[in-house]
């Protein structure tokens, strides 16, 4: 991917392991926060075919900005049809 070029896909999915955010020292200076997070293996999805679909985007216009926040809950619903276009394996268990 060049720089500057634009990701309009879904490139990773995962179920967030831990129910706080703990700090990363990276660096001296630099600590940011982090989540743990168990990723699935999957395929990048375009997410122009889901725009409709998905709860999240489905009607808005300025849809991207949604993607800005970094770490954000979607619905069971949403979630299973991110997890189908990506073909994620295994099949992510909401469940667990």
């Amino acid at each position: 991917m060049n720089a500057g070029e634009q990701v309009r896909a879904f490139t990773a999915i995962g179920r967030v392991e831990d129910d706080e955010p703990h700090r990363a020292i990276q660096s001296e200076c630099f600590e940011p926060f982090r989540r743990r997070v168990f990723n699935f293996q999957a395929h990048d999805a375009a997410i122009k075919p889901l725009l409709e679909a998905l709860n999240l985007t489905r009607g808005r216009s300025a849809w991207g900005m949604l993607f800005r926040r970094g770490l954000f809950k979607i619905d069971e619903g949403d979630f299973r049809i991110i997890a189908r276009a990506m073909s994620a394996s295994p099949p992510p268990d909401l469940a667990a």
